[in-house]
């Protein structure tokens, strides 16, 4: 980018490059000014700063969207440290829980996810602002806009997502009969389509990079590979096991939300965009198929949601002021986790059963 634009494949000369490039002109355009070597700011300086945008991005999207300043924390800590650790130690490569959850970690692999992780969480707080308004005005809409575009050229996978957040919302606003909110959804939701199109051509060339639609695919096969000791075959009732198993740690992780959406969070389509957004990255991340594995990226980039939604979940359900009661309360359940967590690491040991039973 620094001697051809439009992008170019380095490989190919004079072929363009369709790809979500726009975090490489951020690399360029820094190495411009700076005149600080490319690789430095690639492997050492942009990337750190683009995480570090991330998690306080979240603080800042979390504190916004709730008006209080504990929520912030708890989004902040969410995103930076909500992958699961690989306690029992059953294979020599992480949990399958970090592959879909570690947002942060995967950010030093992936510079594109880096860039797009601070943008969502703008987009996030413009959208849902706009939607709390019940109206759209030019000026926040021209500016949403612009932040729809630099996300589709940052990350492809994290527009349809977003698109599919917008989509629940409108239905549970036109369910609920509410025309100016529905009005103000039908406008983002237009908004969201046409920048997705348009990039579809401008930065990914029309092509879908060999992804596609497979229950049974690659991310039930890696997960399972995952989750077996070296040499093992996945048995015949691994793909069901593995969807269970999804479901159940997607269950779990979603309890405030859950929570908040039994308590009437339904009814705030604010509320549901941010839950349907985390919701249809978890779903592509399970139904598509990439021969690298690419369609984790629509759950990792819905990480950022997942952390200002759990907040938002817990401000609905907790008091303005914690006690010290509750504090404790917080405090116990978070021992008896981490008291769970030694007593099956005691009982399972080391070794993952070699024969199969896990899937049984």
């Amino acid at each position: 980018l620094l001697h051809h634009f439009p992008a170019q494949m380095p490989w190919v000369d004079g072929t363009p490059l369709f790809y979500h490039w726009l975090v490489y002109v951020h690399l360029a355009s820094a190495a411009t000014v700076t005149h600080i070597e490319l690789i430095v700011l690639m492997r050492s300086m942009s990337i750190a700063l683009l995480v570090l945008l991330a998690v306080g991005g979240a603080y800042a999207a979390a504190t916004r969207l709730t008006g209080r300043k504990w929520t912030g924390f708890v989004a902040a800590l969410v995103l930076a440290m909500g992958a699961t650790p690989d306690f029992f130690g059953w294979t020599s490569l992480v949990s399958p829980a970090q592959l879909a959850f570690d947002s942060v970690t995967r950010a030093f692999d992936s510079p594109t996810h880096a860039l797009v992780m601070p943008l969502q969480m703008v987009l996030m707080v413009l959208v849902v602002e706009m939607i709390r308004r019940e109206q759209w005005r030019w000026g926040p809409w021209l500016l949403t806009v612009v932040v729809m575009v630099a996300v589709a050229g940052a990350k492809s996978s994290a527009l349809p997502t977003i698109v599919a957040g917008l989509f629940l919302a409108l239905v549970i606003a036109a369910v609920l009969r509410r025309t100016r909110m529905v009005r103000t959804l039908g406008v983002l939701l237009g908004s969201a389509v046409a920048v997705f199109l348009v990039a579809q051509r401008l930065f990914y060339g029309g092509g879908t990079r060999a992804t596609g639609i497979d229950l049974n695919g690659s991310t039930v096969q890696r997960l399972g590979i995952l989750m077996l000791p070296e040499g093992e075959t996945l048995p015949g009732s691994a793909p069901l096991s593995i969807w269970i198993s999804f479901t159940v740690g997607f269950l779990l992780v979603a309890v405030p939300v859950i929570a908040a959406l039994v308590r009437g969070g339904w009814r705030r389509p604010d509320f549901v965009f941010l839950a349907g957004t985390w919701a249809a990255g978890a779903g592509a991340f399970m139904v598509l198929s990439h021969p690298a594995l690419s369609q984790a990226y629509f759950l990792l980039g819905a990480g950022g949601f997942l952390a200002v939604l759990i907040a938002v979940s817990l401000s609905d359900i907790f008091p303005v002021d914690l006690s010290l009661r509750d504090g404790l309360r917080i405090a116990g359940c978070a021992a008896l986790g981490c008291l769970a967590v030694v007593i099956a690491r005691l009982v399972v040991g080391d070794d993952m059963p070699a024969d199969g039973s896990a899937f049984t």
